[in-house]
């Protein structure tokens, strides 16, 4: 007996040592340190265990928000001490230089903590026990800090026990707040849950008034794959437009294994007319019913669907190299153009300014937008989304051929700047972009430099924004290749390489 108590003394000591160097390294952005106490924790299928590690997720988002801020108030150094863009003079060079180098340490440290709350995300299937589990559902009930219970579902998507899928299904009827619903929806999707209950309070959210929710959604059910949620897709089309149309009728191709192009009326007729055949599994596609519409307006090759977008650029010295890729300017540029779009040059940079303006020409005004470039440091056309009319076309042609190529490769901070589109006030905004077209020629040299600790900051950031990320490769090497491709992945984007 005495034995007994021994061991688990023991392993209570190894616990709390454990809790107490993950949270230190956390503060101190150690990943090291921080992933190897994790594995401890994690190895205690416990209340206790889980308990610590969702706390240590909720100081990762702490620590990066306070790392966060801090990186706001160098970047406006940045700006107020740099060159003055009228005579190209230094207002002051070491002050640049000093908040330069703190803003260095600061991406480090942000890529470091996102990468221990990845470690603890992983973490979480490791816990089955019923007591640890029932109060972690427990987590889920209204009330308090609506990003835990974010936190929360993110953890019970991916612990496997027999609670967690009804616990989040309750969880999604009486949650008001736009982003734990938005968690909630991704946890249920990765479930794959086919019941009717589910797939039914899933379909419910397709009726919300945020499109992150909306598209949510829409992709829980596609991963889900149930064909009972066919008939509120179609009728989620009705009236759609931009993002949450094409990721409807991704769901909806995705369930059925056709494809009606976003197109209400053409996929009620055919649901009509064919239902009963795809429930008995007897329905044989049309050829061509599988194929993409045809046309549309693009950037480098990828449709251009949405309504609300960034274009984030990458304007670093190696994009004055000489273009091994070059579209076809011959054709026509869309009636918006203040002048007709032709290719100025045959460097990256210039191929960048022609597919930019070629998209902007050819869609309808009325568009939402915002164009952000990228080397070390990071630029916006404008703080705020710009309507799309002739006067904003000639406004960021102006500015997008002022732009030369310089410097490093800071992708991070140019996707959180996009990002920021997203948002008011840390909270999810109806009006925010839903895209966004980034392009790179390289690997990341400046901001978060580490691929894997960029991937998880952005992951993080992106987490209930839902904000789509499709990535343009210019001449990519491996490793380049390997980090855009998984960015588009990681965000319901398309991967195109040029």
């Amino acid at each position: 007996m005495k034995a007994i108590l021994l061991a688990v003394s023991l392993l209570g000591d190894d616990l709390d040592e454990a809790k107490r160097v993950l949270f230190d390294a956390v503060e101190n952005a150690n990943d090291a340190k921080g992933a190897a106490a994790v594995e401890t924790i994690a190895s205690h299928d416990t209340r206790e265990a889980l308990d610590a590690l969702v706390k240590a997720y909720a100081l990762c988002i702490a620590k990066s928000d306070e790392l966060e801020k801090r990186k706001e108030k160098l970047v406006k150094t940045m700006e107020d001490a740099g060159k003055d863009p009228k005579t190209g003079q230094w207002r002051d060079y070491t002050r640049f230089i000093k908040a330069r180098d703190e803003l260095t340490d600061v991406n480090g440290k942000l890529g470091r903590i996102e990468w221990i709350r990845l470690a603890v995300l992983r973490a979480f299937p490791r816990f089955r026990s019923d007591g640890a589990v029932k109060d972690l559902c427990g987590k889920l009930r209204p009330g308090g800090d609506w990003s835990l219970r974010a936190i929360v579902a993110a953890a019970l998507g991916r612990i496997d026990h027999a609670e967690t899928v009804p616990a989040l299904r309750s969880a999604l009827r009486g949650e008001r707040e736009a982003g734990v619903r938005v968690a909630i929806l991704d946890a249920l999707g990765m479930k794959r849950a086919k019941d009717r209950e589910t797939v039914a309070a899933v379909c419910d959210q397709l009726k919300d008034e945020f499109w992150q929710v909306k598209c949510a959604a829409a992709g829980a059910l596609k991963a889900i794959g149930s064909l009972d949620a066919v008939d509120a897709l179609i009728e989620a089309l009705k009236g759609a437009d931009g993002r949450v149309q094409s990721d409807v009728n991704a769901a909806l191709a995705g369930i059925t294994g056709v494809d009606k192009h976003g197109s209400f009326e053409v996929w009620a007729a055919w649901w009509k007319a064919n239902r009963e055949a795809v429930l008995s599994g007897a329905y044989q596609p049309e050829p061509g019913e599988k194929a993409r519409a045809p046309g549309g307006t693009t950037f480098y090759g990828i449709p251009v669907v949405s309504k609300k977008f960034a274009f984030v650029i990458d304007r670093s010295g190696s994009m004055a190299a000489k273009a091994k890729w070059k579209p076809d300017d011959s054709t026509p540029t869309g009636p918006g153009a203040p002048e007709p779009v032709k290719m100025t040059g045959d460097r990256k940079i210039d191929v960048a300014r022609y597919e930019v303006k070629k998209a902007l020409a050819a869609l309808p005004d009325g568009i939402e937008f915002t164009v952000v470039v990228y080397n070390r440091e990071v630029e916006a056309v404008s703080d705020k989304l710009l309507p799309l009319t002739k006067e904003s076309r000639r406004r960021v042609f102006e500015w997008i051929d002022g732009i030369e190529p310089t410097g490093a490769t800071n992708i991070s901070d140019a996707l959180e700047r996009a990002l920021a589109f997203a948002t008011i006030a840390e909270k999810l905004a109806r009006s925010g972009i839903d895209t966004i077209y980034l392009l790179s020629d390289g690997y990341p040299t400046a901001g978060i430099v580490d691929g894997q600790h960029l991937r998880a900051r952005i992951a993080e950031v992106n987490r209930v924004r839902k904000v789509a990320i499709h990535t343009v490769a210019i001449e990519p090497g491996p490793d380049s290749e390997q980090l855009m491709r998984a960015i588009a992945k990681e965000h319901n984007g398309t991967y195109a390489k040029r």
